[in-house]
């Protein structure tokens, strides 16, 4: 209505116009195009008006339910979320618990194990104690049986008169006799001593003393009981005089202990070699014979309480099992070392390693004792198992 209004209003302005008839008539003409063309363009203009106004009604209402929808999707979302968490919080609980379980079993299963350990070697500890305390009964009881024998016949010749007739038996009887005393002396001071250093009571008599003299006095000691058992010994050492801070004493008895196993358990026609040299900046002794060595399988446990490589009584040798370990014992007490080499049927060499070590304190003028003097009483105590004393 607009547009016609227009275009009545331009119609009477151009027919009371002075201008000719041909030009009112163009003026008339392009203004109704001029109109048309308006009107064309307003009805394209309001069509687009609309379905803009349309579409942006359309993604109002679209934004409000994509919105809405957005936030159901994110209440949901927010929902399953706690639900996965108090779900992953409840599989954490299980798995820690399954976990915790699985710890406790494992702890039970260790102490089940320690125990178990704890009661096998209870158990084997007191097995190899019933078969020595076995043992020292019949070390104990062989010599006092054969000494109460020889007293029984002391008392047969004393009655008889027989003493002075007889006298090569009587003193044959007597050196039995000594000899077994000094196996029963042997195996109590052996008793005594590891029962003292079980009991921590065992001390040393630490003095600096001359290594090489002493294990050199102590080889030619028992050179004779050596031969007397057809075997050959002897001594060399790198070094010509060397002190340590020692117990000659417990030295002596350590070098003794594997000289008389080294006697013991070699054949006539062996050899028994001892060495003192220098290893890892220790004085090392080396005792080394031919004999029936020892089998792979017992090389760790000879040192041990209570072993012997032969438990029964029928053994060849004598003894009651606990010389080596208390070897090893006094060893340890002088801060060294002990080990074994050994093949069966080509001997033994067992290397003592001592600490070259002074004693604290001591001065350039002090007193060097050197206890070895005559130890004959000394060896026939240790040897008491295998040469019969004169």
């Amino acid at each position: 209505s607009i547009y016609i209004s227009t275009y009545v209003i331009l119609v009477a302005g151009v027919l009371s116009s002075q201008v000719g008839y041909a030009e009112k008539e163009s003026c008339v003409i392009n203004g109704a195009i001029l109109i048309i063309i308006s009107l064309m363009i307003s009805k394209v203009s309001h069509a687009s008006f609309i379905k803009d106004f349309m579409n942006k009604k359309l993604m109002t209402e679209n934004s409000a339910y994509l919105e809405n929808a957005r936030k159901m999707l994110e209440e949901a979302v927010q929902k399953r979320t706690e639900e996965l968490m108090k779900a992953n919080e409840q599989l954490l609980y299980e798995m820690n618990a399954r976990h915790e379980m699985k710890i406790q079993m494992y702890k039970a299963e260790l102490e089940y194990q320690e125990k178990k350990k704890q009661l096998d070697e209870a158990v084997e500890y007191d097995r190899l104690r019933s078969e020595f305390f076995a043992n020292i009964s019949h070390e104990l009881r062989t010599p006092l049986n054969m000494i109460f024998s020889i007293i029984q016949m002391f008392d047969l010749y004393i009655n008889k008169g027989w003493e002075k007739d007889n006298k090569d038996k009587v003193n044959q009887y007597i050196t039995t006799m000594r000899q077994n005393c000094y196996r029963l002396i042997r195996l109590i001071n052996n008793l005594i001593d590891i029962t003292k250093i079980d009991a921590g009571y065992f001390k040393l008599n630490l003095s600096e003393n001359d290594i090489v003299k002493i294990v050199e006095d102590i080889t030619s000691s028992v050179s004779q009981y050596a031969e007397a058992n057809g075997l050959g010994i002897s001594f060399e050492t790198e070094i010509v005089e060397k002190f340590i801070a020692c117990d000659p004493d417990m030295i002596e008895r350590i070098i003794l202990n594997l000289l008389s196993n080294a006697i013991k358990f070699t054949g006539p026609g062996g050899h028994i070699a001892v060495r003192l040299f220098e290893k890892n900046g220790n004085m090392a002794v080396s005792v080394k014979d031919s004999g029936i060595g020892i089998p792979q399988d017992k090389q760790e446990s000879i040192f041990g309480r209570f072993i012997q490589v032969d438990k029964s009584f029928a053994r060849s040798k004598k003894g009651s099992g606990i010389g080596l370990s208390l070897v090893k014992a006094l060893v340890e007490m002088h801060e060294g070392r002990i080990e074994v080499i050994s093949e069966p049927e080509k001997g033994s060499e067992f290397i003592v390693e001592f600490p070259d070590k002074a004693i604290d304190g001591a001065c350039d003028n002090m007193v060097l004792i050197n206890k070895f003097d005559d130890k004959t009483e000394t060896i026939r105590v240790e040897f008491s198992d295998i040469y019969k004393c004169g």
